[in-house]
Order: C-alpha cells, then sequence, then structure tokens
C-alpha cells in the first residue's frame, strides 16, 4: 500500500530488492529447525507471536466474496490507526467493510485494529446492487477464544459466527438492493447475555444519566457536562442523513467541553459519544442558530 499527500509518480525497479540471509540481519524471525544447508526455507512466525485476529468471510450470493480480518491490540484506538488499518479497495458491485472515523470523514476499511473490550459493538456496514443473500462467515480465529456474534439491531437478532476453535458457521440472511449502515455489528456478547449482566447494564445506564447535553444557540456551540468525569474516546455529530458533521477525540475526562454548531443548518442531530469502555450514549437535539 502506498499512501502520498499529493500525486505523483512511484517507480519500483528490481534493482532496489537486496537478499538477506535469514539470520544475518533479516526482519524475519528464523524457525527453530531451520539450518545453514536450508536457505531457501520460508520463515516460519509462530501464531502465539501474532496479534488476536478474527478473518471474516462475507459470502455475495453466487456472485463473489470479501475477505476482512478484525484485529485487537491493546495499542490501537476505534478510529484510524496508521499501520494497523487498511483502506477498503471497494472494487466490487457489492461491499462489505469496517467504517472508521477518519480526518475525511467516514472511510471504508478492510483491515481494522481495535482494543478488545467485553461491550464493543463493531459496526460492519453492506452496500448491496441488487437482493440477494448475504452470508457472513468467521473462518480463523487466532489467539482468540472468545464467543463472536453477527448482531442485527434492527431486528435484535444474535447469530453466533464461531463454534470451538476452528470450526465456524455462516449467520445468512436476504437483504434487498442498498446500504446498510449502523445496523450489522460484531459483537462478543449475545442478547441473553447482555441482559443477565446486570452490573454492564448498570453502568451504561448511570452513564447516559450522568452526561447532559445542552445547545447554546446564542453562542452557537453544543456545550456537554460530564460531571462523573468519564473517559470519552469519541464525539461524534451526525445529522439526520446519517452524515457524519462533527468531530472530536481524546475528549477524556473534562467535566465540560462543547461542540461549535455555527457552520450547521438548523434541525435535529445525534450525538453520540463513546467512551474508553465502550459504552455508547446517544442523544438527539435540536440546534437552531439564532
Amino acid at each position: 500500500m502506498f499512501v502520498g499527500n499529493s500525486t505523483g509518480t512511484v517507480t519500483i525497479k528490481n534493482s532496489m530488492r537486496t537478499f538477506v540471509k535469514e539470520g544475518s540481519g533479516s526482519d524475519f524471525r528464523n524457525p527453530e529447525n531451520s539450518t545453514e544447508d536450508n536457505p531457501t526455507r520460508s520463515p516460519i512466525i509462530a501464531k502465539d507471536d501474532q496479534w488476536p485476529l478474527i478473518r471474516v468471510l462475507t459470502i455475495f450470493g453466487e456472485s463473489h466474496t470479501r475477505e476482512m480480518v478484525l484485529l485487537f491490540s491493546d495499542d490501537s484506538t476505534d478510529g484510524y490507526d496508521q499501520g494497523m488499518d487498511a483502506l477498503h479497495p471497494m472494487d466490487a458491485t457489492s461491499e462489505a467493510y469496517f467504517p472508521i472515523i477518519t480526518d475525511n470523514g467516514i472511510e471504508p476499511f478492510v483491515i481494522q485494529t481495535v482494543p478488545f473490550e467485553n461491550y464493543k459493538q463493531i459496526p460492519i456496514n453492506f452496500i448491496l446492487n441488487e437482493q440477494m443473500i448475504v452470508s457472513v462467515k468467521a473462518v480463523e480465529f487466532v489467539n482468540f477464544n472468545r464467543s463472536t456474534y453477527l448482531w442485527d439491531s434492527l431486528n435484535d437478532t444474535y447469530k453466533e459466527i464461531k463454534e470451538g476453535n476452528l470450526q465456524s458457521e455462516a449467520y445468512q440472511f436476504i437483504l434487498p438492493a442498498g446500504e446498510y449502515n449502523d445496523r450489522f455489528f460484531i459483537v462478543f456478547k449475545n442478547g441473553r447475555q447482555m441482559i443477565e449482566d446486570s452490573e454492564g447494564t448498570k453502568a451504561i445506564e448511570i452513564a447516559k444519566a450522568s452526561v447532559n447535553f445542552f445547545q447554546n444557540n446564542p453562542y452557537q456551540q453544543m456545550e456537554i457536562s460530564n460531571p462523573d468525569g468519564y473517559n470519552i474516546k469519541s464525539a461524534a455529530v451526525y445529522d439526520m442523513t446519517g452524515k457524519l458533521v462533527a468531530t472530536k477525540h481524546n475528549v477524556g475526562t473534562v467535566s465540560n467541553f462543547n461542540i461549535p454548531t455555527a457552520n450547521l443548518a438548523d434541525g435535529v442531530y445525534l450525538i453520540k459519544l463513546i467512551t474508553i469502555e465502550n459504552i455508547n450514549i446517544d442523544y438527539k437535539m435540536i440546534i437552531q442558530n439564532k
């Protein structure tokens, strides 16, 4: 992958390649059984040295398949992480992708790295050019042994896409043509577990009751009060079409902060806060810059 800040030409020549023998400064780890008599043997990286990951396949009817990878690292964030996440080519008529908030708004990714949390809800979006059967299947788990589900938030249904360490099954459903945003999520607790986990549910309810929102129209800004000091990773504002219109990252534990609204048209907006514990706090607000 090449990432540039301006239009230009990238030249790759075979003369740029350098042969480095294993054990002589190579970036690859030598296999335990490698010998000097077998210098061409492929390097092997033990799975225990890999980040936990889930490899997910989305099968679009009898048309094509999209492979995506979800990785877990404590050094990552829920937003864009350079060197950890990979942009999606979006080169098929129907697609599945991870939506990630970047400086350019919400962009599609084929590889996403996030810190693992029990209540994590990782959105997976679909674009379909026609009605078809869609199957979502987890085909590989590396250093990851949590039950994994696809949650349909519209119908509030959960389907496990993992059984044991190696076996997996497909979550299959029929969808009409269109775009499916903020409906399907990869989660690690099903509905029954969420209900039974009263401590987690109570924490979410307390957080939502604690944080207050106020639109200060004369000053053209949205004011958010966080008196209990929740550690807020991100604050995002969406219009009713789902377009991201304002965002703040790494807000922290401040008791008060604001988001300018002078450039926003009058109307109803959705504010979404995400805490470091992955608690989602949503609020609808009418903005009138008068």
